[in-house]
Protein backbone atom coordinates (compact mmCIF):
# COMPACT_ATOMS: atom_id res chain seq x y z
CA UNK A 1 0.00 0.00 0.00
CA UNK A 2 1.28 2.88 -1.07
CA UNK A 3 0.92 6.34 1.66
CA UNK A 4 1.49 10.41 1.55
CA UNK A 5 1.71 12.14 4.19
CA UNK A 6 1.48 16.17 3.87
CA UNK A 7 -0.53 19.55 4.94
CA UNK A 8 -2.74 21.66 3.55
CA UNK A 9 -2.61 25.45 4.97
CA UNK A 10 -6.04 26.77 3.74
CA UNK A 11 -9.42 25.72 3.03
CA UNK A 12 -10.29 24.69 -0.38
CA UNK A 13 -13.82 24.07 -2.03
CA UNK A 14 -14.64 21.47 0.99
CA UNK A 15 -13.66 22.52 4.68
CA UNK A 16 -14.96 21.65 8.16
CA UNK A 17 -17.26 23.90 10.34
CA UNK A 18 -18.43 24.32 13.95
CA UNK A 19 -22.10 25.72 13.50
CA UNK A 20 -24.26 26.59 16.82
CA UNK A 21 -27.09 24.30 18.22
CA UNK A 22 -29.08 26.77 20.65
CA UNK A 23 -26.68 29.50 21.37
CA UNK A 24 -23.54 26.96 21.70
CA UNK A 25 -21.35 26.25 18.72
CA UNK A 26 -22.21 22.50 18.81
CA UNK A 27 -22.49 20.76 15.24
CA UNK A 28 -19.77 19.34 13.24
CA UNK A 29 -20.19 19.60 9.56
CA UNK A 30 -18.28 18.66 6.71
CA UNK A 31 -19.24 21.90 3.81
CA UNK A 32 -18.48 22.35 0.46
CA UNK A 33 -18.28 25.85 -0.81
CA UNK A 34 -19.14 26.95 2.51
CA UNK A 35 -22.27 25.11 2.35
CA UNK A 36 -23.02 22.30 4.85
CA UNK A 37 -23.39 19.22 2.87
CA UNK A 38 -23.33 16.75 5.73
CA UNK A 39 -23.56 17.08 9.60
CA UNK A 40 -21.18 14.52 11.14
CA UNK A 41 -22.51 14.92 14.55
CA UNK A 42 -21.84 16.75 17.89
CA UNK A 43 -18.88 18.12 18.70
CA UNK A 44 -18.58 16.55 21.76
CA UNK A 45 -16.49 13.64 20.25
CA UNK A 46 -18.49 11.17 22.65
CA UNK A 47 -22.00 11.50 20.77
CA UNK A 48 -23.42 9.65 18.47
CA UNK A 49 -21.89 9.38 14.53
CA UNK A 50 -24.59 10.77 12.91
CA UNK A 51 -23.20 11.16 9.10
CA UNK A 52 -26.57 13.10 8.14
CA UNK A 53 -27.00 14.21 4.50
CA UNK A 54 -27.96 17.89 4.36
CA UNK A 55 -30.76 18.59 1.85
CA UNK A 56 -30.26 21.01 -0.71
CA UNK A 57 -26.02 21.37 -0.39
CA UNK A 58 -24.95 23.11 -3.77
CA UNK A 59 -22.02 19.82 -5.14
CA UNK A 60 -19.74 21.02 -7.71
CA UNK A 61 -18.24 18.98 -10.20
CA UNK A 62 -14.98 17.03 -9.47
CA UNK A 63 -11.74 18.57 -11.41
CA UNK A 64 -11.94 17.33 -15.04
CA UNK A 65 -8.28 17.36 -14.67
CA UNK A 66 -8.41 14.18 -12.95
CA UNK A 67 -10.50 11.93 -14.65
CA UNK A 68 -8.52 10.86 -17.41
CA UNK A 69 -5.92 9.25 -14.59
CA UNK A 70 -8.77 8.15 -11.91
CA UNK A 71 -10.65 6.43 -15.49
CA UNK A 72 -7.43 4.44 -16.21
CA UNK A 73 -7.18 3.61 -12.87
CA UNK A 74 -3.79 4.71 -10.48
CA UNK A 75 -0.95 2.21 -9.48
CA UNK A 76 0.88 5.07 -7.73
CA UNK A 77 -0.07 8.62 -6.43
CA UNK A 78 1.89 11.19 -8.18
CA UNK A 79 2.76 14.45 -7.19
CA UNK A 80 0.48 16.00 -9.84
CA UNK A 81 -2.18 14.16 -8.00
CA UNK A 82 -1.28 14.89 -4.66
CA UNK A 83 -1.20 18.72 -5.54
CA UNK A 84 -4.32 18.71 -7.91
CA UNK A 85 -6.26 17.20 -5.12
CA UNK A 86 -4.68 19.30 -2.14
CA UNK A 87 -6.72 22.46 -3.69
CA UNK A 88 -9.66 20.91 -2.80
CA UNK A 89 -9.54 19.52 0.82
CA UNK A 90 -9.91 21.71 4.08
CA UNK A 91 -6.69 22.80 5.47
CA UNK A 92 -5.21 20.21 7.68
CA UNK A 93 -2.66 17.26 7.59
CA UNK A 94 -3.27 13.98 5.14
CA UNK A 95 -2.22 10.55 4.79
CA UNK A 96 -2.97 9.92 1.18
CA UNK A 97 -3.60 6.15 0.35
CA UNK A 98 -4.26 3.94 -2.42
CA UNK A 99 -6.74 1.63 -0.86
CA UNK A 100 -8.91 -1.85 -1.97
CA UNK A 101 -12.39 -1.94 -1.24
CA UNK A 102 -15.36 -4.05 -1.91
CA UNK A 103 -18.84 -1.71 -1.15
CA UNK A 104 -22.42 -3.22 -0.87
CA UNK A 105 -25.03 -0.57 -1.67
CA UNK A 106 -27.11 0.21 1.87
CA UNK A 107 -30.01 2.29 1.28
CA UNK A 108 -31.71 4.38 4.30
CA UNK A 109 -33.95 1.99 5.31
CA UNK A 110 -32.02 -0.89 4.89
CA UNK A 111 -29.04 1.05 7.90
CA UNK A 112 -27.77 -2.03 10.15
CA UNK A 113 -29.01 -0.80 13.45
CA UNK A 114 -25.05 -1.04 14.12
CA UNK A 115 -24.52 2.34 12.34
CA UNK A 116 -25.53 5.35 12.93
CA UNK A 117 -25.82 7.25 9.47
CA UNK A 118 -28.46 9.43 8.08
CA UNK A 119 -27.86 9.31 4.55
CA UNK A 120 -30.32 8.30 1.66
CA UNK A 121 -27.75 5.65 0.57
CA UNK A 122 -23.95 4.65 0.84
CA UNK A 123 -22.15 1.84 -0.04
CA UNK A 124 -21.06 -1.00 3.14
CA UNK A 125 -17.56 -2.14 2.66
CA UNK A 126 -16.71 -3.48 6.47
CA UNK A 127 -18.91 -4.48 9.40
CA UNK A 128 -17.35 -6.04 13.00
CA UNK A 129 -19.75 -6.15 15.66
CA UNK A 130 -19.00 -7.36 19.04
CA UNK A 131 -21.63 -6.89 22.29
CA UNK A 132 -19.72 -3.88 23.12
CA UNK A 133 -18.66 -2.00 20.13
CA UNK A 134 -19.15 -1.84 16.06
CA UNK A 135 -16.27 -1.19 13.56
CA UNK A 136 -16.91 -0.20 10.04
CA UNK A 137 -15.73 1.58 6.66
CA UNK A 138 -18.52 3.34 4.62
CA UNK A 139 -18.46 5.20 1.25
CA UNK A 140 -20.83 8.19 1.85
CA UNK A 141 -21.91 9.67 -1.56
CA UNK A 142 -22.59 13.39 -2.62
CA UNK A 143 -24.34 12.78 -5.73
CA UNK A 144 -28.42 12.28 -5.78
CA UNK A 145 -28.40 8.23 -6.44
CA UNK A 146 -31.30 9.34 -8.76
CA UNK A 147 -28.79 11.28 -11.24
CA UNK A 148 -26.53 8.49 -12.03
CA UNK A 149 -26.58 7.70 -15.07
CA UNK A 150 -27.48 3.88 -16.05
CA UNK A 151 -25.41 3.59 -19.07
CA UNK A 152 -22.33 5.37 -17.10
CA UNK A 153 -22.81 2.35 -14.46
CA UNK A 154 -22.62 -0.13 -17.20
CA UNK A 155 -19.30 1.58 -18.79
CA UNK A 156 -17.56 0.42 -15.82
CA UNK A 157 -18.78 -2.76 -14.96
CA UNK A 158 -17.82 -4.04 -18.89
CA UNK A 159 -14.28 -2.28 -17.97
CA UNK A 160 -13.70 -4.19 -14.33
CA UNK A 161 -15.14 -7.47 -16.33
CA UNK A 162 -12.54 -6.54 -18.89
CA UNK A 163 -9.90 -6.94 -16.24
CA UNK A 164 -9.67 -2.50 -16.17
CA UNK A 165 -8.95 -1.00 -12.67
CA UNK A 166 -10.97 2.44 -12.61
CA UNK A 167 -9.55 4.36 -8.99
CA UNK A 168 -12.13 6.41 -7.07
CA UNK A 169 -11.08 8.92 -4.68
CA UNK A 170 -12.28 10.32 -1.74
CA UNK A 171 -11.90 13.03 1.27
CA UNK A 172 -11.78 9.95 4.87
CA UNK A 173 -11.66 9.84 8.34
CA UNK A 174 -11.99 8.26 11.63
CA UNK A 175 -15.11 9.36 13.73
CA UNK A 176 -14.87 7.29 17.17
CA UNK A 177 -18.13 7.98 19.37
CA UNK A 178 -19.55 6.45 22.82
CA UNK A 179 -23.36 4.93 22.06
CA UNK A 180 -25.27 5.00 25.67
CA UNK A 181 -22.86 4.38 27.64
CA UNK A 182 -20.48 1.98 27.22
CA UNK A 183 -21.69 1.21 23.77
CA UNK A 184 -18.27 2.34 21.42
CA UNK A 185 -18.79 3.17 17.37
CA UNK A 186 -15.66 3.32 15.42
CA UNK A 187 -15.99 4.19 11.55
CA UNK A 188 -13.61 5.03 8.88
CA UNK A 189 -15.28 7.09 6.72
CA UNK A 190 -15.19 8.24 3.00
CA UNK A 191 -17.06 10.86 1.70
CA UNK A 192 -16.57 10.10 -2.08
CA UNK A 193 -15.51 13.34 -4.46
CA UNK A 194 -15.39 10.91 -7.59
CA UNK A 195 -16.32 7.75 -8.53
CA UNK A 196 -19.93 7.17 -7.94
CA UNK A 197 -20.86 5.43 -11.04
CA UNK A 198 -17.45 3.49 -10.55
CA UNK A 199 -18.26 2.20 -6.99
CA UNK A 200 -22.37 1.77 -7.87
CA UNK A 201 -20.66 -0.83 -10.80
CA UNK A 202 -18.60 -2.48 -8.21
CA UNK A 203 -21.49 -2.90 -5.20
CA UNK A 204 -23.89 -4.27 -8.55
CA UNK A 205 -20.92 -6.61 -8.83
CA UNK A 206 -19.62 -7.41 -5.58
CA UNK A 207 -16.24 -6.37 -7.14
CA UNK A 208 -13.30 -4.70 -5.53
CA UNK A 209 -12.46 -1.08 -6.47
CA UNK A 210 -9.49 0.90 -5.48
CA UNK A 211 -9.90 4.33 -4.04
CA UNK A 212 -7.57 7.31 -3.45
CA UNK A 213 -8.16 8.12 -0.24
CA UNK A 214 -6.68 11.35 2.04
CA UNK A 215 -7.42 11.05 5.08
CA UNK A 216 -7.41 13.71 7.17
CA UNK A 217 -5.19 13.32 10.80
CA UNK A 218 -6.89 15.81 12.52
CA UNK A 219 -10.18 16.78 11.23
CA UNK A 220 -11.71 17.93 15.20
CA UNK A 221 -8.51 20.81 15.21
CA UNK A 222 -9.12 21.85 11.59
CA UNK A 223 -12.80 22.50 12.41
CA UNK A 224 -12.47 24.53 15.21
CA UNK A 225 -9.50 26.70 13.61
Amino acid sequence: MESSEFEVAANGVLSLSVRKGGNIPWWWYLDIKGQPLYQIGNSCGTCQAIFDRVRNANMPMTPCQLSEQLEAGLGTIGQDVLETVSALLPRGKYRAELLTVTPSLVTGQDCPQEISCGADYFWLCNLTTSQKTAEYEIILPIVDRLKLGRERIDFYKSEFQKGGHPTALSFSMYDERAIRGEYLQNAFVHFLLDGHHKVMAASEMSHEISMLSFLALDPYTAARS
